[in-house]
């Protein structure tokens, strides 16, 4: 259910947001607080993603059931994906 919401602005900034009577300030306040939760939601989800990745990295290297010869082959194959994919996640977090 819909609900309203009171802020406080300093009167420099409700001066200019008057000098723009055909501004809808209520969509452009609700667009910018979407914007911005949703750059947090991407951001937790990287989080999350490349502690989950770490830990399965950290997982595979200490199990006493993987060969070395078995993890060395896995890391060689995946370390470029896992590390790429660390990257970009760590990229949106940056960028959020």
């Amino acid at each position: 259910m819909p609900r309203s919401m009171s802020i406080y602005l300093k009167d420099e900034l409700v001066k200019r947001i008057e000098s723009f009577p055909e501004v809808n300030i209520s969509e452009v306040m609700r667009r910018g607080l979407v914007d911005y939760l949703e750059r947090r939601e991407r951001e937790q989800f990287a989080i999350e993603e490349v502690r989950q990745l770490r830990e399965k990295v950290d997982q595979l290297a200490s199990s006493n059931i993987l060969r070395a010869d078995v993890l060395t082959s896995f890391v060689k194959t995946n370390v470029a994906d896992l590390t790429r994919r660390i990257e970009e996640l760590e990229k949106i977090v940056e960028d959020s």
